[in-house]
Parts: structure tokens; sequence; C-alpha cells
């Protein structure tokens, strides 16, 4: 019953992680409207599928904390995908406020294409960040 318990807990944190991520990226979109300072608005697209992610490993990694073990790190795992999913995150930061976007240009074009590839790389960079560190037990 605690398991339950538990898992209904975690689902009703995530809706509300949703809805408040929801009504904060619409109140930043209707300030960017107003002030033509889109930045917020771009951080906002990089930080909250992070956010979402870590949110996601949350539950295995609070397991692992309490475990008894050494900390181990798949560093190849961590280098590989951490580095290709948080560059594919940044990508709204990236095309838009450095000179990357104008020298990349398919940079801008895969943001535009596939709008949904830099949430779904930010959410795998979030998960990987509390993932990849796992404790292994010491005998």
């Amino acid at each position: 019953m605690k398991k339950y318990v538990g898992y209904l807990i975690h689902a009703v944190l995530f809706v509300f992680l949703l809805y408040w991520g929801s009504y904060l990226n619409q109140s930043l979109r209707v300030a960017a409207g107003r002030t033509f300072h889109p930045t917020p608005v771009l951080v906002f697209y990089v930080v909250f599928p992070i956010a979402i992610g870590i949110y996601l490993a949350l539950p295995n990694f609070i397991i692992n904390i309490l475990r008894p073990g050494l900390w181990k790190i798949e560093w190849a795992k961590f280098a590989i995908l951490g580095t290709v999913s948080l560059f594919l995150a940044l990508t709204p930061i990236l095309s838009f406020l450095t000179p990357i976007g104008q020298r990349v240009p398919w940079l801008t074009t895969w943001l535009f294409t596939f709008n949904q590839g830099y949430t779904i790389a930010g959410t795998l960079f979030g998960y990987l960040l509390l993932s990849v560190p796992e404790k292994i037990s010491s005998n």
C-alpha cells in the first residue's frame, strides 16, 4: 500500500510540475511580447525539460543514495549521451543568442523543423544527470 501512495504522490507532483511549467511558459511569453526580450523564454525552453528529466530520475536516485556501497559513474555513457543531448538541448540558446547559430545553419533549421527535439534532448540530459551515478555493492 505504501508503494502505491508513493506512486500517487509522484504522479500528482509530476502533474503539478507540468502545470506550473505551462503557466510559467505562458507568463514568460507574454512578458517577452511586451518587452521584446526573448532571452527568458529561450532559457526556459532549455531549463524546463532538464528539470523534468531530473524529476523523472529522482526516485531511483533517492534509492541509490539510501543503498550501501560505493559510487560509480559511467563516464562513457555520460560523455557521449550527455554531450550530444546537452548540445541539442541548448539549440534555442545557441541559435538565437550566440554566433554559433549563424555559423551552423542546420542547427536553426533543425530547431524549426523538429522543435520537440530540444525538449526530448533536454529531458534525456536531465535524466542522465541523476541516473549515471549509481552505487555498487562494496563486496
